[in-house]
């Protein structure tokens, strides 16, 4: 009797024990699905600021302070001939005293622009193809000169790709010189400086994630030195394995960790490999509240020496951040820029195509390169000449009239040309009958 009680109370014991068991390998389970779909969740958040497009239209102006290691005499009198070099074709037809006053200048521009720190104005604009960047170099001396006579940027330079405002492709203008360029080369492209990209994840810091969780179909649109990868398509399969600590070639760890006080999330990607010392690894900050607002962006590569940061602060409430820091180092030097924005109109409701026509004053030296590269001038004002070719969309009203009367006058020739041959027909036939 007392035997059987001993084996009811172990069964009863046991019975109670392994319920725990169950129930506790249960709950981590549960824990585990939980945490590996807030993973996904957080991780799938981080990769939308990277694939959303840039907005069709828009303006932002920032002031930007540029901390750049200084440029040796060598390296700018160097950049002076590159400059001699790619201009040769056009300024070949200045004299000798204008080339001399030309080489000064520009020498006197580049020790200032490589001092090693300078203070830019910016304002880029985009509508649709369209898109210009305005630009002043605080640091130079004529950028007060500029502002008396009623200008508020150095220089302009604009892409018109398919745009269907003339033939022209691109063009660049430089108030200073009082000289502008039109371009009709279609492979002639200026390089944008993307303003729009303080409000999502620049590329170069989206790389190491997007190149596990893109689709393979789409892999070789989007790959390339600072590509874009808006629109790429995201591997589902790719995304839950990196969710899961299941993928071979990255290691994912989410947690909160506060950034300046407030609660944000912290992701951090690395890469497997043999050596600890060789993993590339990012690491970005995203605020917890909203979830749309990124913080901070550190990225480490040994391999190169390299550490990037990037700090965005001020948002408003369409997510745009006011201030944006970044700083890049390689052991010897440092490259840092700060944004500082003035003006942001992401909808482009202050943007026309007319801002982008390619405009210029009559006291402007204007030359035009056609699609085959041969350059040639457009307008002279020594003597006031002007070639025969669409400006902005149209021609000087004086040149429209002799146009037109060009036209007139073409036109009318074979209707002269009929009078006469008739009226000669008529004489002949007056003869014949006398």
């Amino acid at each position: 009797m007392y035997r059987k009680s001993i084996i009811r109370i172990h069964t009863i014991v046991g019975t109670f024990f392994l319920g725990i068991l169950f129930n506790a390998i249960h709950v981590l389970n549960a824990a585990e699905i939980t945490s590996r779909e807030n993973k996904r969740a957080i991780l799938e958040a981080l990769i939308q600021y990277v694939i959303q497009p840039p907005p069709d239209r828009f303006r932002i102006v920032a002031e930007v302070q540029v901390d750049d290691p200084a440029w040796s005499e060598t390296q700018i009198l160097e950049e002076v001939k590159r400059q001699e070099d790619f201009m040769r074709a056009v300024e070949q037809y200045s004299n000798q005293a204008a080339k001399l006053k030309l080489r000064e200048f520009r020498i006197q521009a580049l020790r200032k622009e490589k001092s090693g720190t300078k203070i830019l104005m910016l304002q880029e604009s985009r509508l649709f193809q369209l898109w210009m960047l305005d630009q002043t170099d605080m640091s130079l001396p004529n950028a007060g000169l500029l502002a008396k006579r009623g200008i508020a940027y150095d220089r302009s330079h604009a892409n018109l790709h398919d745009s269907g405002v003339g033939e022209w492709q691109s063009y660049l203008v430089n108030h200073s010189l009082q000289s502008a360029t039109v371009d009709a080369r279609p492979s002639k492209k200026w390089e944008r400086n993307d303003l729009w990209q303080a409000g999502v994840i620049e590329p170069q810091a989206a790389l190491l994630l997007m190149s596990l969780v893109i689709a393979t179909n789409s892999r070789s649109a989007f790959f390339g030195l600072n590509t874009s990868f808006s629109g790429a398509i995201v591997d589902p399969v790719r995304l839950d394995a990196l969710a899961a600590d299941q993928s071979k070639d990255l290691v994912a760890t989410v947690n909160e960790e506060p950034f300046e006080g407030m609660p944000h999330i912290h992701i951090q990607l690395m890469e497997r490999s043999y050596s600890q010392a060789q993993k590339r690894k990012v690491s970005y900050w995203l605020d917890k509240g909203t979830m749309k607002r990124l913080s901070k962006i550190e990225i480490s590569d040994p391999n190169n020496k390299t550490h990037y940061t990037s700090i965005r602060q001020n948002y408003d409430n369409q997510n745009f951040p006011w201030i944006w820091r970044t700083e890049t180092t390689d052991g010897k030097t440092r490259v840092s820029r700060r944004y500082t924005f003035k003006d942001v109109d992401i909808k482009g409701l202050t943007v026309s195509t007319q801002q982008f026509l390619p405009i210029f004053p009559t006291n402007y030296m204007v030359w035009g390169i056609r699609a085959s590269g041969k350059p040639f001038p457009i307008q002279n004002p020594g003597n006031h000449k002007i070639s025969n070719i669409t400006l902005g969309g149209q021609l000087p009203s004086r040149w429209r009239w002799m146009h037109l009367v060009a036209v007139l006058v073409v036109l009318g020739l074979p209707v002269v040309w009929w009078l006469i041959r008739a009226r000669q027909t008529q004489i002949v036939k007056e003869d014949s009958a006398l």
